[in-house]
């Protein structure tokens, strides 16, 4: 087990490798040891999972991991990272590093069509803020293989993602997430915790993908379409908002949200999942698509 999180180890390896943060990739690393340890900690590792880790950068989280976990498969972007990280860690033969782009790879096929059997799949990042929402979503898409995701995220994302029905960061994604999996605010960091030191305080979170949802919908294409559909115009009442994101017309919007017990005046940011699965069960047995 390694700790690849002192600033004296990321300040000479910039310098041997040539390497700059550069901001389009949302480069920020974990400087303190005790964050990242505890971060890894909290996947309840028992030295017998598999544990995807996007992003591993100069290997703060990945040092402690491959000492963890039975395999380490660690998805690096930034050539020059994954050069670091494979010198520091060379002599670890539970890791595999990838140079891929997570949001563009087939992170399933990564799981998949391996000889090795592992007692379960987790997921662990320090995820870049510029792409925290689509690789969320990225990997709640291979939940049925992921028992388990730790995320450190922008604090604000954390506070969207544990937000209460009618909450002023109670959003779109919220839902979206909720519905897929179980949330779970761990800790804060400070953003003094990191180089570059970014501008804004950080958050740890687990999600438990579900094996089932929390409610029963006919279509979770649907589900998933009625909740964009319900905050598509945030300040607008949920019958503008369905007319206008399925386009029907008005008044066939409104009858649909009333049959599903809900008023056509009440707004997307005040509907729990109950509601979203009444919404989406009433128009998909309409037959109404996007």
């Amino acid at each position: 087990m390694k700790d690849l999180t002192s600033p004296f180890y990321i300040s000479e390896n910039i310098r041997k490798s040539g390497f700059f943060f550069k901001k389009n990739l949302g480069q920020n690393f974990l400087k303190e040891s005790s964050v990242a340890r505890k971060i890894v900690d909290s996947l309840d590792l028992t030295g017998e999972e598999c544990v995807l880790e996007i992003g591993p950068g100069f290997g703060a989280l990945t040092g402690f991991l491959c000492g963890m976990a039975g395999k380490v498969i660690a998805v690096e972007i930034d050539h020059f990272a994954a050069g670091v990280l494979r010198e520091a860690l060379e002599d670890e033969a539970n890791l595999e590093i990838v140079e891929q782009d997570a949001l563009k790879t087939d992170l399933l096929s990564l799981l998949y069509g391996r000889e090795e059997s592992y007692g379960a799949y987790k997921a662990v990042s320090n995820l870049p803020y510029n792409i925290t929402s689509p690789l969320i979503m990225r990997l709640l898409d291979i939940r049925p293989r992921l028992s388990s995701i730790v995320l450190m995220v922008q604090r604000e994302v954390a506070d969207r993602l544990a937000a209460p029905a009618g909450g002023k960061d109670y959003s779109s994604f919220t839902a979206q997430v909720r519905f897929l999996a179980e949330c779970e605010k761990l800790f804060d960091v400070s953003k003094n915790s990191f180089m570059p030191v970014p501008g804004v305080d950080s958050a740890v979170m687990r999600l438990t993908p579900r094996e089932t949802p929390p409610v029963s919908v006919k279509s979770e294409t649907m589900m998933a379409e009625m909740i964009k559909a319900s905050f598509s115009m945030r300040r607008k009442t949920l019958a503008n908002c369905l007319s206008s994101y399925f386009r029907v017309d008005r008044g066939t919007a409104s009858d649909l949200i009333v049959s599903a017990g809900i008023a056509p005046s009440a707004r997307g940011e005040t509907l729990d999942l109950a509601d979203f699965a009444r919404l989406a069960d009433a128009f998909h047995d309409a037959g109404i698509k996007r």
